[in-house]
This record gives C-alpha cells, sequence and structure tokens, in this order.
C-alpha cells in the first residue's frame, strides 16, 4: 500500500527489488485505500543519468501542434480530406523542428507515435515526456489517405 508521505520512496516488489519511485495515490478516504501511482524505476535511472550527465532533465521537443480528429467539424474534415477516424492533425510545426525537419506538415495526421495509438494531443505529450534528446520518434501518418511513415531524433526545446 501507498500512504500519504510515501512520495519519493521505493515501490518494491515481493522480492525486495526496487521497481519504481513512489509518486502519488489517489483515494477518495485519503489513506491508502485507492490507486498507487509510482515511476518505472528504469525511467528513474535515465533521467538521474541525465541529471549527473547535465544538471538538468532536459526537456524532449519534437515541434509539433495539433488537434484531434474527433474534435472537428465534419465539414473540416471533409474541406481537409481527413480520411481515417482519429488521430491528430498537426496545425502547426515550427521550421527548425525535428518533425519539420522530417517532412511533417500541417494537414498532416498523425497516427500513432513510437507504438501508441494516439487520439488526442495530450497522448502525444505523454510519449514524448517519456524522450530523451537524441531518442528516435517513429511516427505513422495519414495525408489525404496517403500513409506515410517518419523517423527523426529529437531536440532539446530551448527558449
Amino acid at each position: 500500500a501507498i500512504n500519504p508521505g510515501n512520495s519519493g520512496g521505493p515501490l518494491v516488489n515481493a522480492l525486495g527489488e526496487v521497481v519504481g519511485v513512489n509518486t502519488m495515490i489517489f483515494s477518495s478516504s485519503g489513506g491508502h485505500q485507492g490507486l498507487g501511482f509510482a515511476i518505472p524505476v528504469d525511467r528513474v535511472r535515465r533521467v538521474a543519468e541525465e541529471i549527473i550527465a547535465f544538471g538538468r532533465r532536459r526537456n524532449p521537443w519534437i515541434g509539433i501542434h495539433g488537434e484531434a480528429v474527433s474534435n472537428l467539424a465534419d465539414i473540416t474534415v471533409q474541406q481537409l480530406g481527413i480520411v481515417v477516424p482519429s488521430g491528430v492533425l498537426v496545425t502547426e510545426g515550427y521550421r527548425d523542428s525535428p518533425a519539420f525537419e522530417a517532412g511533417l506538415r500541417p494537414g498532416d495526421v498523425i497516427l500513432r507515435m513510437n507504438t501508441i495509438d494516439v487520439t488526442h494531443p495530450s497522448e502525444m505529450d505523454f510519449v514524448n515526456w517519456d524522450l530523451f534528446i537524441g531518442d528516435t520518434v517513429h511516427l505513422d501518418v495519414s495525408n489525404q489517405g496517403e500513409a506515410r511513415e517518419m523517423d527523426f531524433p529529437v531536440k532539446e526545446l530551448t527558449k
């Protein structure tokens, strides 16, 4: 059980091996009955290595903004020639971004990021936050029914 105050402590399995770091509990009573959340130990190791090497966790960036296809009006979907039922429509891309350099453009619909199906920009954010500078991103994309794939490295978000 994870109780309030355990955040930052180790999450161990039945063998006593550290498998994660406790972060929070969601509980309607405020006690140990509820859902516990933890960061997997492999991610903790990568973040620790990043902090040791660079003094901070560098922010991964692919350089696009998007909108869920499911949030678009039917007329907009039709006008843009979107033929897929879900995904993230690229609405803006920065010219110096990794995604733009790989060929992603406004009007493209991202269907999958790495191995994750994406239907909302927040799902892309979750995948992005798990990336580190230099990791490769794989996208499955549709544009007016034409499918393509692209791979590119993640860059650091700079100010």
